[in-house]
């Protein structure tokens, strides 16, 4: 799943993500509000494998987006990994980030095959 306000980033994101393996299903949100009503209806096993998510968003910051998820379905966040992409360059947003469990990575905009590549195999744990 990714989550970014900017059309253009997720686009990006999607066509990185399709080169390394285009057998992934991947639904893309420009609205952190339509992307939390989608993950907190969803049945666990429904859930995205990984969750591609932009800190800085009009509607809800990308922390605020995890911790609606914690005070409506808090069991979700057991069963999410979240990767932060972002163009922010505030130290802050890096060591808040470091206060969430579910967040598993951090990393600068935009993507690229070879850092979506390791994340994808971290997290996934397979060989690409």
């Amino acid at each position: 799943m990714l989550i970014d306000d900017d059309k253009i980033f997720n686009y990006l994101h999607l066509k990185t993500l399709e080169q390394i393996d285009g057998n992934y299903e991947i639904v893309s949100y420009d609205s952190a509000v339509e992307a939390f009503e989608c993950l907190i209806a969803s049945a666990i096993e429904d859930l995205p494998d990984i969750i591609f998510l932009d800190i800085n968003m009009p509607e809800l910051t990308g922390f605020e987006l995890i911790d609606m998820i914690k005070d409506q379905r808090n069991e979700l966040l057991e069963h999410l990994k979240i990767v932060i992409v972002t163009s922010s360059l505030n130290p802050y947003d890096y060591e808040i980030q470091k206060q969430y469990h579910v967040i598993k990575e951090f990393c600068s905009k935009p993507l690229n095959i070879e850092s979506a590549g390791n994340i994808l195999n971290a997290l996934l744990n397979k060989a690409m």
